[in-house]
C-alpha cells in the first residue's frame, strides 16, 4: 500500500495558529515528526473536517521538544497551534498511509432533540468527530444501520474532538439540554483503516488545557484557576494542564477543592528554569498521581 505525506506544516512565528495543511489524502494513522529548537516552547496540533472552519485539539498532539509520535485521526486538514513561544526553526511534517476519507457537516440538533441524520453508508470505519459551539446538557452523536432506529455512539459535554471506530449507515446528533446562542457545529470524516495502532490511540485520547496566568484567555489558554476547573470539569478521558509562568509568575492555586485531577497530568515547559506553582494552603486534590517537566511546586500559609 502506498503512502502518503504532508511536509512543513506551517508554524506559526509565535503564539496563535498556523495555516491549515490538506490532509484528506491520508489514512487514521498519522505519523508526526516534529524537529528543531524549543527553548520552552510547546505546540500541539489540531483538526479540521470543514475545509479549515471549526477546529478541534487531536488528543495526545502536545510536543514540548522535537519528536516523533503516532497519531489516529480522520482529518481534512490540520494546523499547528503555538502554546507558548521559543520555537526557532521547528518543522512538523506528517506520514501516513493512503487510504483517503469523506467529510460532511451533520445537522445540528435543536434544543432536547434529534437532527437529521445522515447517511455514512460509503464512509470508512474509523470516524473522528468536531464539535464547536455553546450547548449545556450534552450532544450525543447516535448511530444506525437502518435509519429507524439509532443508538448512542458518543457524547460531548463541550466542544471538542473525539473518534471512534464502528460501521454505520447512518448518524445524527441529539441534543439533551438548551442549545445556546451558538448553535454547535458538528462535522465527520472518516477513513478506512484498521490498524491495531488506531483502537490504541483512541482509547486514551487527552486534552490540553494551558494555564496562562496574566496572559490573554483564547480558547485552551485560561488565565485563572477557576475557569479552568470549570472546563476541565467538562471534558471526559485523560487531560493535560499544562503550566505557563511565563507572563507572571508564579502559576498560583487558590485554597478550595478538592479540585477533580483524576485522568488528569500537570506538564510544565522544559526550559532552562523551572516554570513556578505556588498552592495555596487549604488547596486539596482528588486523583493526582503525574507530573511531566520541569517545575517548582511550593505551598505557602498565607497563599501567594
Amino acid at each position: 500500500m502506498a503512502n502518503t505525506f504532508v511536509t512543513n506544516i506551517a508554524v506559526p512565528a509565535g503564539i496563535g495558529v498556523g495555516a491549515g495543511s490538506v490532509t484528506s489524502a491520508a489514512g487514521a494513522q498519522k505519523t508526526i515528526t516534529v524537529s528543531g529548537t524549543f527553548n520552552g516552547g510547546a505546540l500541539l496540533l489540531e483538526a479540521s473536517n470543514d475545509a479549515g472552519v471549526t477546529w478541534g485539539q487531536i488528543p495526545n498532539s502536545t510536543f514540548i521538544g522535537p519528536g516523533c509520535r503516532t497519531l489516529s485521526v480522520a482529518a481534512q486538514q490540520m494546523r499547528v497551534r503555538v502554546l507558548a513561544a521559543g520555537l526557532t526553526g521547528v518543522s512538523v511534517d506528517l506520514g501516513s498511509t493512503s487510504e483517503g476519507g469523506l467529510f460532511s457537516a451533520v445537522a445540528a440538533p435543536l434544543a432536547n432533540a434529534a437532527g437529521a441524520s445522515l447517511d455514512v453508508s460509503t464512509f470508512g470505519s474509523f470516524m473522528t468527530f468536531i464539535v464547536t459551539g455553546t450547548f449545556t446538557g450534552t450532544l450525543t452523536i447516535e448511530t444506525s444501520e437502518d435509519g429507524v432506529d439509532f443508538v448512542p455512539c458518543m457524547t460531548f459535554t463541550a466542544a471538542g474532538l473525539k473518534s471512534s471506530s464502528g460501521i454505520a449507515a447512518f448518524i445524527r446528533g441529539r441534543s439533551q439540554g438548551a442549545i445556546g446562542a451558538i448553535a454547535p457545529v458538528i462535522t465527520v470524516g472518516a477513513v478506512n483503516d484498521d490498524d491495531s495502532l488506531v483502537d490504541a490511540a483512541i482509547a486514551q485520547p487527552r486534552t490540553t488545557f494551558v494555564f496562562r496566568p496574566g496572559g490573554i484567555a483564547t480558547e485552551n489558554v485560561y488565565t485563572t484557576w477557576p475557569t479552568l476547573m470549570t472546563a476541565l470539569n467538562l471534558v471526559q478521558g485523560a487531560k493535560t494542564i499544562l503550566f505557563d509562568d511565563s507572563v507572571a509568575s508564579p502559576c498560583t492555586i487558590p485554597a478550595g477543592g478538592p479540585y477533580a485531577m483524576a485522568d488528569t497530568e500537570w506538564l510544565a515547559l522544559n526550559g532552562g528554569t523551572p516554570v513556578a506553582i505556588a498552592v495555596a494552603l487549604g488547596a486539596s486534590f482528588t486523583g493526582l498521581r503525574r507530573f511531566r517537566g520541569n517545575m517548582t511546586v511550593t505551598c505557602s500559609a498565607g497563599g501567594p
